[in-house]
């Protein structure tokens, strides 16, 4: 086998060249306390945000980051709320303690890099077409493996969660 077949073998193993139709279900999210940072600006601004809340929440973290989305997807700077599940009130300044309201949601998990959320939110908005469901322009991504220790150079070991608000 010559180097280029290689090369095109071991990058093809990265690359979906058709994405398998992600499962989508509806789920009520509790109530969860969090210490968040609301900020306007873009998505690649989130890990600089995750970073604070992570070194301000310390032992006393207790989930994933995650963020919460108040306009429209496709907007190029959007208000986005980063948060962080904690079991115990956390007083800073510039970060805000608060309870974020759970609701029910329809949700879909997405392995990989974070270019390929768009398919999370495609999916969940032709389910919800399917199945007449009114969504909110409120979404929410969870980050249950992203960019650290470990995974940080394998973008295609992360897993997003993806949700939409429902209507009502």
């Amino acid at each position: 086998m010559s180097k280029k077949e290689i090369i095109v073998e071991e990058t093809s193993k990265d690359i979906s060249v058709e994405e398998e139709r992600l499962p989508v279900v509806k789920k009520t999210l509790e109530d969860i306390n969090v210490i968040s940072i609301k900020f306007h600006g873009r998505y690649s601004d989130i890990g600089d945000y995750v970073a604070i809340l992570m070194r301000v929440s310390k032992i006393w973290a207790c989930g994933s980051p995650f963020c919460i989305f108040y306009d429209h997807r496709d907007k190029e700077e959007r208000n986005i709320e980063v948060c962080m599940p904690v079991s115990k009130k956390i007083n800073k300044p510039d970060i805000e303690y608060k309870t974020i309201k759970g609701g029910e949601f329809l949700i879909t998990m997405k392995k990989g890099a974070y270019a390929g959320l768009p398919v999370a939110y495609e999916a969940i908005e032709k389910h919800a077409g399917e199945q007449d469901i009114k969504l909110t322009k409120k979404t929410r991504e969870y980050y249950v493996k992203g960019p650290g220790l470990f995974v940080k150079k394998y973008p295609n070991r992360f897993e997003t969660v993806v949700g939409y608000e429902l209507e009502g």
